[in-house]
């Protein structure tokens, strides 16, 4: 209760009751890219990004024989996720809530487009994406090898583990259409009813 905003307490609670203990909070739908690279192709990233702006983005490197977008989904999850931020940000966060409360149904055209905004991310994506993992994808980003890279604020640790320069190396912006929008990926330990070591 001491550590953590009381509105993420509560996502993990029932009846006021917490049923998993947090260890850490993340946020999900970031745009890493190579700066050096989109700097050497004359492309520059503002505060936010719209869907049309980022596959223009990704046209003009793909035209340059360059992978616009680097995915590891060795782990099926890094492509769930990239479906995820891509989904918020076309319905954005109130669609969000709404689809999971059942206000909105899965069927409805702002989801199918998501889905088709996503099914053109990978017309852009590294042929060898299931073959890595999503560090390896970040390494590749790091390399020059691919421009973009949707992945989780977690990846900021590579970054700092390689030496990488942030506004220099590197940048970052939201997934695009998320702008001022936060996808919480929360790790925990749940909380076993009746568990003799609580």
């Amino acid at each position: 209760a001491k550590a953590f905003p009381k509105a993420l307490v509560n996502m993990v609670s029932q009846d006021g009751k917490p049923y998993a203990v947090l260890s850490g909070v993340h946020h999900g739908n970031v745009l890493w890219y190579n700066k050096k690279l989109l700097d050497k192709n004359g492309i520059k990233i503002g505060d936010n990004l719209t869907f049309e702006e980022f596959f223009a983005i990704c046209d003009k490197l793909a035209a340059a024989n360059i992978t616009p977008l680097g995915v590891g989904d060795s782990g099926i999850w890094t492509s769930a996720q990239l479906f995820e931020n891509t989904l918020l940000g076309v319905v954005g966060p109130q669609g969000w809530a709404d689809l999971f409360s059942g206000k909105m149904r899965w069927d409805d055209p702002k989801v199918k487009q998501a889905m088709e905004y996503f099914a053109k991310m990978q017309d852009y994506v590294n042929a060898d994406h299931a073959s890595l993992t999503w560090d390896q994808a970040v390494k590749q980003l790091m390399d020059g090898k691919v421009a973009f890279n949707s992945m989780g604020d977690w990846a900021d640790g590579e970054f700092i583990k390689a030496n990488q320069k942030e506004n220099e190396d590197f940048g970052w912006v939201n997934h695009p259409g998320t702008g001022g929008s936060f996808i919480i990926v929360a790790d925990g330990f749940t909380l076993a009813k009746g568990a003799p070591h609580k």
